[in-house]
């Protein structure tokens, strides 16, 4: 019922594309809308991607069309790449975090957490299917304090929506991925069954297209412990929207903030905030 405009990567930051609605009117963000801007409303989040009907627009109506959803959103196509799962605008990180890292790769957003919070944490599980990636993810942790390394759980399962042995393509990169013909089999696992009943904080989604079945495997933790979550949403087209609708059902009364680390798309995430 309607689709994104291509964006062009050589438009300055905030520039966010154009949106055809079912009535076929577009509406174009200014080409130099300033780091920050927030696009917000007053009822549910992404309620305008149900029906199609409704527009984004920023704090200031563009073209006639006034915000009309509730989530808080923001555009920056060139904020720095050490700022991607912790944008220090957005998300805070407390001395008693229990941090879950779905798609751990080799330890980069551990290394980054590790920077901000030191010793000052709960517990980190990192999740690493592929067998490259998770020797050089424990590498760096056998490289850490001991006080640290005791807090830090490697899981070489990937999170999923049931427990099953599922195909995988291990390149020993940052692109291995759960896919049908893939070069081997992991074993795939619910996040609520991971934790149990243990407490989660923060939730961070990074698995190559495989976020939305990682949330369906993660709703008792998130509606019972309402952690903070940045998840990916660029790996697949429409994870633009379905990721995001399926925090809202999950997180009701959160602030919800979308934000771009590189150019065409790449390194886009949604950062959802709950309200206690």
């Amino acid at each position: 019922n309607w689709q994104l405009g291509h964006s062009e990567s050589h438009i300055s930051t905030g520039y966010i594309g154009a949106v055809q609605f079912n009535d076929n009117s577009i509406l174009r963000s200014a080409n130099n809308v300033p780091t920050g801007t927030v696009l917000y409303a007053e009822t549910d989040p992404y309620a305008l991607l149900a029906n199609g009907t409704r527009a984004w627009a920023t704090n200031q109506n563009m073209n006639g069309h006034a915000a009309t959803n509730a989530a808080f959103f923001d555009f920056d196509a060139t904020a720095p790449a050490a700022e991607q799962y912790f944008p220090s605008d957005i998300v805070r990180l407390s001395e008693d975090e229990v941090f879950v890292d779905g798609g751990a790769f080799d330890g980069d957003t551990l290394a980054d957490f590790v920077g901000r919070v030191g010793e000052r944490f709960a517990h980190y599980h990192a999740f690493e299917p592929d067998a490259a990636n998770r020797a050089r993810l424990m590498a760096r942790v056998q490289a850490l304090p001991a006080a640290v390394r005791a807090k830090i759980t490697i899981h070489p399962i990937a999170l999923h929506a049931e427990s099953a042995t599922l195909s995988f393509t291990d390149q020993g990169g940052p692109t291995s991925h759960l896919g049908i013909g893939g070069n081997t089999s992991v074993r795939g696992e619910r996040l609520d069954t991971m934790l149990a009943a243990q407490r989660l904080s923060f939730l961070k989604l990074d698995v190559e297209g495989a976020e939305r079945a990682a949330l369906a495997g993660a709703k008792a933790s998130l509606t019972q412990h309402r952690p903070q979550v940045a998840a990916c949403v660029y790996h697949e087209p429409n994870d633009l929207w379905e990721i995001p609708q399926l925090l809202a059902a999950l997180l009701p009364h959160s602030r919800f903030y979308l934000r771009q680390h590189g150019f065409d798309c790449w390194e886009t995430v949604v950062y959802v905030v709950p309200q206690k």
